[in-house]
């Protein structure tokens, strides 16, 4: 969900993270929310970058996007369809991987970001 992953990225910016991703879920999940899901939410991934550990957070996706069905399509990293270790193994960021598009949920390439 768009609203939760840009409440997430502005209070990574802020330094507010926790204070963002509480905020975005309180807004999603209201009482009578069309948005409310009992499935979305954030997830901390562990990493080691260059040698350096670091750690990232994510949003998890409350429903499947369907781009695995698509010609040359594959599951998102954070696709609902797959296991938490799947999503975590997926999410952990590889200096050496190739950048891949957002839309997908690539989490590769995010060591840069996160050191």
């Amino acid at each position: 969900m768009a609203l939760q992953g840009a409440f997430l990225e502005v209070g990574a910016n802020l330094g507010e993270e926790e204070r963002a991703m509480t905020a975005a879920l309180a807004i999603i999940n209201r009482a009578g929310s069309p948005l409310s899901s009992d499935v979305l939410r954030y997830t901390k991934i562990d990493a080691v970058c260059g040698g350096v550990p670091v750690e990232r957070m994510f949003r998890l996706r409350s429903g499947c996007c369907l781009y695995y069905r698509t010609e040359g399509g594959d599951f998102c990293d954070v696709c609902v369809l797959l296991n938490d270790e799947t999503q975590k193994a997926a999410c952990a960021p590889m200096s050496s991987a190739p950048a891949a598009s957002d839309r997908h949920c690539r989490a590769s390439n995010a060591c840069a970001a996160m050191v």
